[in-house]
C-alpha cells in the first residue's frame, strides 16, 4: 500500500502540468495520496510488530513498505511545516487599504480585513509600498521586462497615456513544481518622489499560500531592481513609505551621493493645468 501512494502522488502532480486535471482535483488526490500513505504506515506497523512477536515473513516487505509511505509524506509534512512557520493568508498586497485589483478593468479591490492586515503585517513586514525616482512610464516598461525576465505569462498591461499618469499590469504566476496558478497585479502612480508602486499577489486555491505570494512580490522587486540598475547604470534608492507623504510621514534622508541632488523645490511653485500634451 506503500508503494501506491507515490505513483499517485506523481500522476497527479503530472496530470496537473499538462493541465489534464484541475488545481483543485490536484489538491483532492495529493490528500487521498496521504492518507493512504498514512495508513500503509500504520498497517506496515502493525505487521512489523506481530511478526516481531509471532514470528514468520514478510518483515522485509512490511518494513519497505512502511519506506515508501513515509516517502509519499513529505509533501504533507512540508505542508504542515509551512503552515507553522506562515500566516494563514493566500492574498498578499504593499496596499492593503486599496490593493491593486487582480481583474482587468478595475482600478482597486476591497480593504482587507483588520485581521488579514495584521497577519501580513506580522508575517510579511517587508511587504510595503515603494517609490522610484523615475516617470511612471519607465517604471512601467521596466515591470514588463521584470515580469519577462522572470518567465511569468503578461495578462494585460495598461501603460500610461501621460507622463504622470497612473498604469497597471497583471501577470500570471506558476509555481515551479505544482504548477499552480497565482495572480499578481502591478500598479504605478504619480508621486512627488516620482512613482509609486504597488503589488498584490493572490492564490487562486487554497486559504493559505505557505510564503508563496510573498516570495513572487519579493522575486519581482529583486527583478525590477537588476533592470533598473542595467538601464539607469545607477538606481536612486528607493524608499519603502507607507500612506502618503505629510509632516508625520515626510520622506526619508538622502543616503546617496549629494552631487545627484538640484536645488529644485519640493512643492509645486505654479498651478499645473489639467490638460497635458500627449507623450505621442
Amino acid at each position: 500500500m506503500g508503494a501506491v501512494s507515490i505513483p499517485t502522488l506523481v500522476v497527479a502532480v503530472l496530470a496537473h502540468r499538462m493541465d489534464l486535471i484541475t488545481a483543485n482535483t490536484l489538491v483532492v488526490a495529493m490528500a487521498v495520496g496521504s492518507a493512504v500513505a498514512l495508513l500503509a504506515i500504520l498497517l506496515a506497523g502493525y505487521a512489523i510488530v506481530d511478526l516481531w512477536r509471532e514470528g514468520g515473513k514478510g518483515f522485509s516487505n512490511a518494513f519497505m513498505g512502511m519506506i515508501y509511505a513515509a516517502i509519499a509524506l513529505i509533501p504533507l509534512s512540508l505542508v504542515v511545516i509551512g503552515s507553522q512557520q506562515h500566516p494563514p493568508i493566500n492574498d498578499i498586497s504593499t496596499d492593503m487599504v486599496t490593493p491593486p485589483a487582480l481583474t482587468v478593468g478595475a482600478t482597486a479591490s476591497e480593504r482587507f480585513s483588520p485581521e488579514h492586515q495584521d497577519l501580513q503585517k506580522a508575517g510579511y513586514p517587508d511587504i510595503v509600498p515603494r517609490r522610484f525616482r523615475i516617470a511612471p512610464h519607465e517604471l512601467h516598461q521596466a515591470s514588463l521586462l521584470a515580469v519577462q525576465r522572470l518567465g511569468w505569462e503578461l495578462v494585460t498591461s495598461q501603460p500610461p497615456d501621460l507622463a504622470d499618469e497612473p498604469s497597471y499590469l497583471l501577470a500570471e504566476v506558476t509555481t515551479p513544481v505544482l504548477a499552480f496558478k497565482d495572480d499578481l497585479a502591478v500598479r504605478i502612480q504619480p508621486d512627488r518622489v516620482g512613482a509609486l508602486m504597488d503589488v498584490r499577489s493572490a492564490s487562486r486555491v487554497g486559504s493559505q499560500d505557505l510564503g508563496a505570494n510573498a516570495r513572487h512580490i519579493r522575486d519581482f522587486f529583486e527583478q525590477l531592481d537588476s533592470v533598473l540598475l542595467e538601464t539607469y547604470g545607477v538606481t536612486t534608492p528607493s524608499f519603502e513609505v507607507e500612506g502618503p507623504i505629510s509632516d508625520s510621514n515626510p520622506l526619508p534622508e538622502w543616503q546617496g551621493d549629494k552631487n545627484l541632488l538640484n536645488d529644485a523645490p519640493t512643492s509645486e511653485l505654479f498651478p499645473v493645468p489639467d490638460l497635458k500634451p500627449s507623450l505621442n
